[in-house]
């Protein structure tokens, strides 16, 4: 499968459906390939990141598959490039996932959020979706991990076998995780999907779903942790806004901008 892709600030971003995405990660895992592959899901926040952090910008090179988590970052696939892009969200991908599981068989393995929280998310997987294969579960420190605990990690997933690995650890944390050890994980998938863990346990609220579709889920998490959120966003779309013009400018000068909003990217 090779998904249509368009440059955000460097970074290529694929368009691609859930049902595209899963279908790919369930030929990876029956093709037992001798790596580790990686998808990420994407934002303004992770977007920018990868523009102005080298660390991040490589990560993100080096995935398989950057999905456009964000309702801008699809806009930029419409407006810049005439695509039908549309949002692929991490936490949506992570329960659509889990719904074919019990059909195609794929093992799992739950990295991140606080203590406790990959536990408690695996037991509402398996609620909600009866026959899940869940072998595995961790959740890491805050912070920055020791050379001896990346190894514990790392053994206990080897040894689990799982066929998707879902990472919860925040970015550009796990986009950098990910891209230091895939190498180590061969034949599985690892998920970079930020806040899933608190979205699926109901720890942390989502936007109501019309919030979500008119691309205002951002505003949402700035109300519920504005300490946290607020000076992040502030900056977040300042710069985005800045590249975003930068970025079309250049692809104006150059012939290579193709504005415009297909009919069928409308649906969000």
């Amino acid at each position: 499968m090779n998904p249509q892709k368009f440059e955000v600030f460097g970074t290529s971003v694929s368009c691609i459906s859930d049902k595209d995405l899963a279908r790919c990660i369930e030929h990876w895992a029956a093709s037992q390939s001798d790596i580790g592959h990686v998808v990420c899901f994407s934002d303004t926040h992770g977007l920018v990141k990868a523009h102005d952090d080298p660390s991040m910008g490589q990560a993100l090179r080096t995935a398989d598959i950057v999905a456009p988590d964000g309702h801008p970052i699809a806009w930029v696939g419409r407006l810049l490039y005439g695509l039908s892009a549309r949002r692929l969200c991490g936490p949506d991908f992570l329960e659509f996932l889990a719904s074919r599981s019990a059909d195609n068989g794929l093992r799992h393995y739950l990295f991140g959020g606080k203590p406790g929280v990959a536990d408690e998310l695996a037991a509402t997987l398996q609620q909600r979706h009866p026959g899940i294969k869940i072998v595995g579960t961790d959740s890491p420190p805050m912070g920055i991990s020791s050379p001896q605990d990346i190894e514990q990690q790392l053994a206990c997933m080897i040894a689990a076998k799982p066929d998707v690995v879902w990472i919860g650890l925040g970015a550009p944390k796990q986009e950098i995780w990910m891209a230091q050890h895939r190498h180590r994980l061969a034949g599985m998938t690892l998920c970079g999907v930020g806040a899933a863990f608190d979205f699926q346990t109901g720890r942390v609220r989502r936007a109501p779903a019309w919030m979500q579709r008119c691309g205002l889920e951002w505003a949402h998490r700035c109300c519920s942790e504005p300490r946290r959120l607020v000076p992040r966003y502030a900056k977040t779309i300042c710069r985005f806004v800045v590249l975003f013009a930068r970025q079309s400018w250049r692809m104006a000068l150059s012939g290579k901008l193709r504005p415009g909003t297909p009919q069928t990217s409308l649906r969000t």
